[in-house]
């Protein structure tokens, strides 16, 4: 006996009604200027900043000029980067590979290679603990770690002191400082 309704067709039906379902949910978001991240709601507020949900639910302040201050720090950090990655590289390239100065660029390179990880690994770790964006700078006897002002209290200066000193070792000089 043929079925007037076949599995094909409640399959079809299902993908357009989940289909539909998207498209709706995707409007709804859009329409109310909400946007929906992997591990964070941001919604607008009032006062021209947004305020983020993080993975714990908490709300925490964000204004653009901080959203600002962090996207421009890490874009110049990195293209100071690229350009000593850079000069580096065509030290090494030029130069004859026993010759002093090229020994000399391959260990800063692997030096600068090292640092960019280390930072990385403490901006995650930080990001982690206090659900905030960082910015981290390693230098050789000092690490500076900015964050949002709001998130700063005891506790999370005291979680960022012991991921510096877990990634880092023994550090003379840590400055945590408020954005």
């Amino acid at each position: 006996m043929n079925m007037i309704i076949g599995k094909k067709q409640i399959v079809m039906a299902s993908l357009v009604a989940a289909l539909g379902l998207a498209v709706f949910v995707n409007w709804y978001y859009a329409g109310n200027e909400d946007v929906l991240d992997g591990n964070s709601l941001q919604a607008s507020v009032e006062e021209g900043g947004s305020q983020v949900l993080d993975v714990a639910g908490q709300a925490q302040d964000e204004t653009p000029d901080a959203q600002e201050y962090f996207s421009s720090a890490k874009l110049n950090r990195a293209t100071a980067r690229d350009s000593a990655i850079e000069n580096l590289q065509s030290v090494i390239d030029t130069c004859d590979a026993s010759s002093d100065a090229a020994v000399t660029a391959v260990l800063e390179l692997s030096e600068l290679n090292a640092t960019i990880l280390t930072e990385n690994e403490v901006e995650s770790l930080i990001t982690a603990k206090t659900g905030s964006e960082c910015i981290c700078n390693i230098n050789e006897d000092d690490v500076e770690v900015i964050v949002y002002q709001d998130a700063l209290n005891d506790d999370s200066v005291l979680a960022i002191s012991d991921i510096i000193y877990a990634n880092c070792g023994d550090v003379e000089n840590i400055r945590i400082t408020g954005a």
